[in-house]
């Protein structure tokens, strides 16, 4: 949380940092995510990814206005697709789990599709909970009230 000083009185704003790891097998903590940006395969390419068990949201952002766009597709993981549609999911990983990604041209072709893939841990404490850092210090703060909600 993070207080602005609007001046005559204080907002609060919440703030959600997500933690970038170099593999699936780093996910240890809620909000650790696992990004492949960009993700590039040439036509016919498959790309996999073992995740271990746990709740994720995971998600595959393709070019805007490309057909056929790259695929995203799940192994031992039951999945949901998440309240924003296209190929975004809250999914459970069972012992097993995979993600993959598929160009799903012809191999050979020459061509490649472009997209953006990530993993959200969602179902383990965070990493300042786990450290002990979720209790906050005593500190002072401004005399000021807190600003009115703006509708």
């Amino acid at each position: 949380m993070v207080e602005l000083d609007l001046g005559e009185c204080l907002w609060g704003i919440g703030v959600t940092v997500n933690e970038r790891v170099a593999t699936p097998a780093d996910l240890r903590f809620a909000d650790d995510v696992f990004l492949v940006s960009p993700l590039r395969l040439v036509d016919g390419e498959r790309r996999g990814w073992k995740l271990p068990r746990g709740e994720y949201r995971v998600g595959l952002l393709t070019q805007a206005g490309v057909s056929p766009e790259l695929e995203l597709g799940t192994t031992a993981m039951n999945c949901a697709p998440w309240i924003t549609g296209g190929q975004n999911y809250d999914c459970i990983a069972l012992a097993g789990a995979a993600i993959d990604v598929r160009n799903p041209r012809r191999a050979g072709g020459g061509g490649e599709l472009y997209g953006e893939l990530f993993a959200l841990r969602m179902d383990l404490p965070s990493a300042s909970q786990s450290r002990g850092e979720g209790e906050r210090a005593s500190r002072r703060r401004p005399a000021k009230r807190m600003c009115p909600m703006v509708r």
